[in-house]
């Protein structure tokens, strides 16, 4: 996944909104292999490159649990403790947001919010996914017509610049 910064700059502005809504501490987006793509609120007392690949992990465990229930996969976890609580929801098959939050009787609005906050991230992933995928495409074109001119100018006999063991002749 490549993410650009007017796209992080996009989905910071949902995330923040997000914690304004719902009064969580923070929220940490990463890409399902535990990779971090951004964070907002307060992060400080969080190691996120550590949260992240665990959380990447556990998702992968949780995964295995719901095959043996006969589920694809589940979408959400939500994990208790004593003071702080995390939703983690799963954006497609491109990312998974962990929010962090302390009121517990707040869990139904992270829920809420949680799912609209995920179409529009995911969206914008896929959206700027999309543009990536085209402008490869367009460079994959160019290149491809590059290459075919250059090897039709080595190897064309009349026109030829090079010498056999590829040289460059002479000017006469």
């Amino acid at each position: 996944m490549i993410t650009f910064s007017s796209q992080v700059e996009q989905i910071n502005k949902f995330l923040d909104d997000f914690i304004v809504q719902t009064k969580a501490i923070c929220i940490i987006l990463i890409t399902k292999d535990g990779q971090l793509i951004t964070n907002r609120g307060d992060v400080s007392f969080i190691n996120t490159t550590a949260l992240a690949a665990l959380v990447a992990g556990s998702f992968a465990a949780t995964k295995e649990v719901a095959f043996l229930l006969g589920e694809q996969e589940f979408s959400i976890l939500l994990q208790q403790g004593e003071k702080r609580h995390v939703h983690i929801s799963l954006l497609g098959s491109i990312a998974m947001m962990v929010v962090v939050f302390e009121n517990l009787g707040s869990v139904g609005k992270v829920r809420f919010y949680a799912k609209s906050v995920s179409r529009k991230v995911t969206n914008s992933l896929i959206k700027e996914g999309k543009k990536e995928e085209e402008r490869v495409k367009i460079e994959l074109s160019d290149f491809k017509e590059y290459a075919t001119n250059l090897i039709d100018t080595i190897f064309s006999d009349s026109d030829s610049n090079f010498t056999p063991d590829g040289q460059k002749k002479k000017e006469e």
